[in-house]
């Protein structure tokens, strides 16, 4: 059966809902249109991949790590989101422990146009590498963000603001193959 354009669209955009994408772990979310939403992705957990998307025009946040481990995000598009672009933060667990992400990999995505293209809080040894920021230039870019080197991060003043560094940003953008219907 032979599916016609817009029918492929329909099933293939994720569009106009106000909720957003839930992934928990391990899972592996690629290959689909996020747009016109409240937020974008929403992920915890550890070891998800999120891979080949056009995450774009969402009022929040494109993609919203909290207490992420061990991810791969990798060759999206992360554009005009009234929100951060991508935000990694912090989570609790049923006893109230403040979760932090750590060890993850953001490789080349085309992050810019957002109205924060990234921010990172209470998240360690993360690897920005070879992304496009929306700029031509071989200079290194830094992602603000905050951390805190006390376990109480309701103390204002353990607050310290924080840099994270992509040391080789692209030059031009990536060209991320489109979202298309998988039938299996």
């Amino acid at each position: 059966m032979e599916l016609e354009k817009e029918k492929i669209e329909e099933l293939n955009t994720i569009a106009f809902l106000k909720s957003n994408i839930l992934l928990e772990n391990p899972n592996q979310y690629y290959m689909d249109y996020i747009h016109n939403h409240q937020s974008g992705i929403q992920s915890g957990g550890k070891n998800n991949e999120i891979t080949c998307n056009m995450i774009y025009n969402n009022q929040g946040n494109g993609i919203r790590l909290e207490g992420y481990h061990f991810g791969i995000i990798t060759l999206n598009n992360i554009t005009g989101n009234d929100g951060i672009g991508l935000l990694l933060t912090y989570n609790y667990d049923f006893r109230d422990n403040v979760i932090t992400g750590k060890r993850n990999k953001i490789l080349y995505n085309n992050i810019y146009n957002n109205a924060i293209d990234a921010f990172f809080e209470f998240n360690y040894l993360t690897r920005w590498d070879q992304n496009y920021w929306g700029i031509d230039s071989e200079k290194p870019y830094i992602i603000s963000g905050r951390t805190s080197f006390l376990k109480n991060i309701y103390i204002p003043k353990s607050i310290i603001p924080w840099i994270n560094i992509d040391w080789h940003p692209a030059t031009e953008p990536f060209d991320i193959p489109n979202p298309e219907v998988r039938i299996e």
